[in-house]
């Protein structure tokens, strides 16, 4: 019986670990960008990356590859730096929250052994507190999204100015001038 049990539980483990590579296994881009000086976003074993001169930089849990993966322009180090503090502090304020709204509940729960009302209000306190709380880490982190892509765009733009080709130095031929339409006259008055 206890080889039957086992046999069953190696199974199952190899079953597991096979579900598990397929799916990272899937989870990678299969276009691979053009080796260059622009920065392009890609999937690395299921996990963000960033490509640039043939290099990868893993964006890492709480985004920290992409000031590595913009160095060199101050504009997009900028944007780089505020994605990761407001992931940072996002994620640390939601596990903040959520962990005292769980302890607020728990709180509660215990009140009622012993008909404590006191007990009762500060769990609903807590767990509502900590409601509030896990919400503003959420916006916080949500915020830092547009940040990643300010500091992506910010550093292909000084990129493509740095390796734009030159400006042919003839003149450009002048535009052409417009001259609006007359207005039409309005209606005679009736005599």
């Amino acid at each position: 019986m206890a080889r039957a049990r086992a046999s069953v539980a190696t199974v199952t483990r190899s079953a597991l670990l096979f579900v598990a590579c397929a799916a990272s296994a899937g989870c990678a881009t299969t276009y691979t960008p053009r080796p260059g000086p622009r920065l392009s976003v890609v999937l690395d074993g299921g996990q963000p990356a960033y490509a640039r001169d043939g290099r990868r930089f893993s964006a890492g849990v709480l985004g920290g590859g992409l000031a590595e993966a913009v160095q060199g322009v101050p504009e997009a180090e900028r944007h780089a730096d505020a994605f990761v503090t407001r992931t940072r502090t996002g994620f640390a304020t939601t596990l903040i929250g959520a962990a005292t709204a769980v302890a607020g509940i728990g709180v509660f729960a215990g009140g009622f052994d012993e008909r404590r009302d006191g007990q009762q209000s500060l769990g609903i306190a807590l767990a509502l507190g900590g409601l509030v709380v896990e919400t503003i880490g959420l916006a916080i982190a949500a915020s830092a999204a547009p940040r990643q892509l300010d500091a992506i765009n910010a550093y292909n733009d000084a990129v493509e100015l740095r390796w734009a080709p030159a400006a042919p130095r003839e003149a450009a031929p002048p535009l052409p001038t417009l001259v609006p339409a007359p207005l039409p006259l309005p209606p005679a008055a009736p005599p």
